[in-house]
């Protein structure tokens, strides 16, 4: 049972590699780009850790979220402006690179981490996403507000993301060559918001270079986290399926075993009664005569 878990685990870390960095795209320049991005990571890793990586990503998330619930409700100004910024678009920074580890999700491999902390990490890991998808409403909101422009004009490119992600992830189970069209067909609508963003700076192209620099780094970064947190869904939901199959398997091929005779190592023997049933499927009982307990 645990080999299979971890099996599936590995498989859909091999999935966030193959959505995010475009595995098996049949052209020269995303091959190349793959190994890029690969290498950025590796210097990274090599420079600071991935472990460290991590770390750092939940110490600036917690401050973000801090950061968050004390906004009183009105565009950031001035160096709270600034710092805001600046510590979102590291986490995302940190986030993308993370993506392009061998294995991005190893916090949340039980062989490597344990049972305990991988529910504890699970648990940050959805606490973090959420958090950087309502930090990110917040960041884009200070920015388009410089311009006096709304929060809503970003819908098609954040649209396009939430379609891309649901489709990356049936293309990645049932059809993999449609992969690189979802990553292209997301490409050409991000393009086509940044051009709205262009559009709705008018003459100032600073500011609207730099709403697109926040909007696509912002993005990109929770789009990553967000895959990684989805991915970890679904291998908690393949798990619990996959037990609750063992289990209705092993109850059918037993379910006449209610009832035992056993041997005590006084020399005595009884007859006992199952009296439950454990996670894994291991049984209890209780000697009808003695009430002695034990599990098989």
């Amino acid at each position: 049972m645990k080999n299979l878990l971890y099996d599936l685990i590995i498989s859909q870390a091999q999935t966030v590699n193959m959505l995010s960095v475009g595995m098996d795209m049949p052209n020269d320049f995303s091959f190349a780009s793959s190994h890029f991005s690969t290498g950025l990571a590796d210097f990274f890793y090599e420079t600071i850790g991935v472990k460290t990586i991590v770390l750092l990503v939940l110490f600036l998330s917690l401050i973000l979220f801090f950061m968050r619930i004390n906004r009183k409700g009105e565009p950031r100004e001035g160096i709270s402006y600034i710092i805001s910024n600046t510590l979102f678009l590291i986490v995302c920074a940190l986030e993308i690179i993370h993506t392009f580890a061998p294995d991005p999700i190893w916090f949340c491999v039980p062989d490597k981490v344990g049972w305990l902390w991988t529910i504890v990490n699970f648990i940050l890991m959805v606490g973090i996403v959420f958090n950087q998808l309502l930090y990110l409403k917040d960041v884009m909101e200070d920015v388009l507000d410089k311009q006096n422009l709304a929060f809503d004009m970003l819908w098609l490119g954040l649209l396009s993301y939430g379609g891309g992600i649901v489709c990356g992830f049936i293309c990645a189970f049932f059809f993999q060559a449609g992969i690189p069209w979802v990553l292209g067909i997301v490409g050409i609508l991000q393009l086509v918001q940044i051009i709205l963003i262009f559009v709705g700076y008018k003459k100032n192209f600073k500011g609207g270079a730099f709403a697109s620099f926040v909007y696509l780094l912002g993005t990109l970064g929770t789009v990553a986290a967000l895959m990684s947190a989805l991915v970890l869904l679904i291998i908690v939901l393949l798990a619990f399926a996959i037990l609750a199959l063992i289990l209705k398997v092993a109850g059918g091929s037993d379910s006449k075993s209610g009832k035992v005779s056993v041997d005590w190592s006084d020399g005595r023997s009884e007859e006992a009664e199952e009296t439950g049933r454990g996670i894994l499927g291991e049984r209890y009982y209780r000697g009808k005569e003695t009430g002695r307990e034990f599990q098989d």
